[in-house]
């Protein structure tokens, strides 16, 4: 077993090394309230804290993918309570037609990466995971959905 958490701490180390400069935030920076209620981030004396009541600093990214004027955010809560051997559990937020958030993806990833293909004026999106594959998921004008899986 030692080998295995040794591997598990290699894997989670090269994933956050991945993520782009521009993905990486200050700790904290960005999280607003409303962001953190939609990924269900706790605050315990002032800090996020995940489902496991450990203390996290989400990494996020604001980008305006579709070219409407408003961003959309990517949130990234790094750890393994929810992430598992992925190193991080991502959330990309899209603004809902009544003004709040509504949750896109919301699964385990190390990073990820835009794609140039657009679907619905969406960008692909890449989601790098621990072994050889990324699957992509596409716009289908209403949220992201899988379009490109591994394979068994």
């Amino acid at each position: 077993m030692p080998g295995h958490s040794r591997r598990a701490a290699f894997v989670v180390a090269m994933l956050a090394a991945s993520w782009s400069a521009p993905a990486l935030a200050q700790a904290g920076s960005g999280l607003t309230p409303d962001i953190a209620r939609a990924v269900n981030l706790q605050m315990r004396a002032g800090r996020p804290v995940d489902s496991c009541g450990a203390p996290v600093t989400p990494r996020i990214q604001r980008v305006d993918l579709n070219g409407d004027g408003t961003d959309e955010v990517f949130v990234l809560i790094p750890g393994t309570c929810e992430g598992g051997i992925a190193g991080g559990y991502l959330t990309l937020l899209v603004r809902a037609p009544g003004g709040g958030w509504s949750s896109n993806l919301g699964f385990p990833a190390g990073s990820y990466r835009i794609l140039p293909r657009r679907r619905g004026g969406y960008p692909d999106i890449e989601i790098a995971l621990p072994g050889p594959c990324a699957p992509v998921w596409g716009w289908n004008g209403q949220r992201y959905h899988l379009v490109r899986r591994c394979p068994s």
